[in-house]
C-alpha cells in the first residue's frame, strides 16, 4: 500500500472513518511523549500524539506547511540512544477552537531497517496500538 497524498485536514474529517488510511500499527502516547522537531534552521519541542513506523502525530505550536521537509529527534526508549528521523509533514489538524496547539502529520522518509525495527518494538509492547 503507498502512503496518502499530504493533505490538511480539518477537526470534522478526523472523525470520519473513511478519511484516512493507515499502513503501519500506532501506539497512541497519552503521557505525552515528548521529542524535538526540526523546520529548517529552528528547533521545536513537540508532544508525540502517537508514533509508528510511517510516521507520527505531534502535538506543537510550530507551523510547517503540508509538504514541508522535517527532522524528528527522539530518544529509543529501550537503547537511550536519540535517533533523527527524517520526514516530510502531509497533514495539519487544525487546533480546537480558542487552542494555539494543533497537530501535524509527519511522514517518516527514508527509515533504516534498524530504526523501523526499533519503532516497531516499541509499539508492539503497548497492548493499546492500534492500526486506525
Amino acid at each position: 500500500m503507498s502512503p496518502e497524498a499530504p493533505r490538511e485536514s480539518g477537526p470534522d474529517e478526523a472523525d470520519d472513518p473513511g478519511a484516512e488510511k493507515r499502513q503501519w500499527t500506532r501506539r497512541a502516547l497519552a503521557f505525552g511523549r515528548g521529542a524535538v522537531l526540526e523546520i529548517g534552521d529552528r528547533s521545536h519541542i513537540v508532544g508525540l500524539g502517537d508514533l509508528s513506523e510511517g510516521g507520527a502525530l505531534l502535538i506543537t505550536r510550530a507551523s510547517a506547511p503540508v509538504g514541508e521537509t522535517v527532522r524528528l529527534r527522539l530518544s529509543m526508549i529501550a537503547s537511550r540512544a536519540e535517533v533523527t528521523l527524517p520526514g516530510t509533514v502531509v497533514r495539519i489538524v487544525a487546533a480546537p477552537s480558542g487552542d494555539s496547539q494543533r497537530g501535524l502529520g509527519v511522514r517518516f522518509d527514508d527509515l533504516d531497517d534498524e530504526v523501523r525495527a526499533a519503532i516497531a518494538a516499541f509499539v508492539a509492547r503497548d497492548p493499546a496500538a492500534r492500526r486506525a
